[in-house]
């Protein structure tokens, strides 16, 4: 039995469902913060310094055992690593997935600068989903396939 069928069969107890959601997102938001913060190579501090906080807390929002972060904490750090944070209400089969699927590649999004150098110079409105990648070769190479799915677009609209 897969893990998201396991999880589907413990999610059918409504105590348990709210609690799983509660510890998904006390644990999972400092997860990709600690994720995010590796991947961009910086430091605590340097994240601290970025988003206008303290290093202590950067320190508290990435502990998963702390489950006190504001939404203005979370959108500064947010805003300190150049990303959005987009809080939503979701169906339990998209956390159910999410969860599924978590690991520290799969918490990863880009940059806004990361993005805009695949979009720049498309001159187009582009749909555009962010995989990502494990190397700089395979980012450039989803970077070329959406610039290239962008101007077939742009040519079957003629």
């Amino acid at each position: 039995m897969s893990t998201f069928s396991k999880l589907w069969i413990k999610l059918r107890d409504r105590a348990y469902r709210h609690a799983f959601t509660a510890t998904q997102l006390k644990r999972g938001i400092p997860f990709q913060f600690r994720a995010m913060r590796k991947k961009l190579g910086l430091s605590q501090a340097d994240l601290a310094r970025l988003a206008g906080i303290s290093q202590g807390v950067i320190s508290r929002a990435e502990d998963p055992d702390y489950g006190n972060l504001t939404f203005n904490t979370v959108l500064r750090i947010a805003a300190g690593m150049d990303c959005a944070f987009v809080g939503r209400i979701v169906p339990f089969s998209d956390l159910a997935k999410w969860f599924d699927n978590l690991s520290e590649e799969s918490v990863q999004v880009p940059t806004f600068d990361e993005e805009d150098r695949v979009f720049d110079g498309l001159g187009t409105t582009v749909d555009y989903q962010y995989v990502p990648a494990q190397t700089n070769a395979s980012r450039c190479d989803s970077a070329c396939t959406t610039a290239a799915r962008a101007r077939t677009r742009e040519r079957s609209d003629c």
